[in-house]
């Protein structure tokens, strides 16, 4: 679900009128400062009696070197609010520094933008699987319709550098990620617009060290994941905004079978939040 918190963020800072070069590659950048912090707060509901409530913080700040080249680091923990015994009620998330070139090309009304990302194992649960880093590359291609319509298509490649090729636990761990994400954005008025996202990917894990009398060596697995969200956000003031989205995703291989649904009661969530640009 982190994912399409950040991806709302994203939708976000297309749509308002303090958002960061960092985030927008639509952004007229000789208006935008330097510097740029962003503080996001994103409560998930819990829809069902088996569901637990979070809520997601993000922190990012940004620097912008130039038109073409800009800096991000990236903090999101999560504080629980039903924990068992030993868990913490804080876990943050990976550390992650990106840098964001704009290519100064466009395909008619659509701008290119490359972004390069490094994950730094500050999780509990990159340290238990003794990760050592995550590399992802993505071509961000963006077009601006009518002054009011973005749409946006995000392939990505994601590989994933472990001390061991297996958990503790034994639970396969992902080598490479290949994936695409489909963002689009409709200003309805200055301070109100609507948003949709979806995303595909394909999970490439590692093989097991370890051998079994039955199988034999684990020569590695394919896993696959989905998300869709839709939302709609509000500028209250230039550095202010709020925000409702539902949003779900899931695992769509199932059993060696492909399956997607495009309602599920265990996965689905609704998420409200607020959003502070400075």
């Amino acid at each position: 679900m982190r994912l399409m918190v950040l991806l709302t963020l994203v939708l976000m800072s297309f749509s308002a009128r303090a958002a960061n070069v960092a985030t927008s590659s639509v952004t007229n950048q000789g208006n935008v400062k330097k510097w740029h912090i962003l503080l996001d707060a994103n409560h998930q509901a819990a829809m069902r009696e088996d569901q637990v409530a979070y809520t997601n913080f993000t922190a990012f700040l940004d620097y912008q070197l130039n038109k073409e080249n800009s800096f991000r680091i990236l903090q999101a923990p999560t504080k629980f609010y039903e924990v068992v015994e030993g868990q913490n009620e804080w876990s943050p998330s990976d550390t992650i520094l990106y840098h964001f070139w704009n290519t100064g090309r466009a395909i008619g009304p659509t701008k290119l933008r490359w972004v390069t990302s490094v994950a730094l194992p500050t999780s509990e649960e990159s340290q238990n699987n003794d990760k050592i880093m995550t590399v992802t590359g993505s071509l961000q291609a963006t077009a601006m319709l009518r002054g009011n319509i973005m749409l946006s298509a995000q392939p990505y490649v994601r590989y994933n550098w472990y001390e061991f090729k297996t958990s503790v636990s034994g639970t396969p761990l992902a080598a490479t990620v290949a994936g695409i994400n489909l963002i689009s954005n409709y200003q309805i008025t200055t301070k109100l617009s609507v948003n949709a996202a979806a995303g595909y990917s394909v999970i490439n894990n590692y093989a097991s060290q370890f051998q079994s009398s039955r199988a034999g060596i684990n020569t590695g697995s394919r896993d696959g994941r989905y998300f869709f969200s839709v939302g709609t956000n509000y500028e209250y003031t230039d550095k202010v905004a709020v925000y409702l989205s539902y949003s779900q995703g899931d695992t769509y291989i199932r059993d060696g079978r492909y399956e997607l649904y495009t309602y599920d009661p265990v996965v689905s969530r609704i998420g409200i939040g607020a959003t502070l640009f400075f």
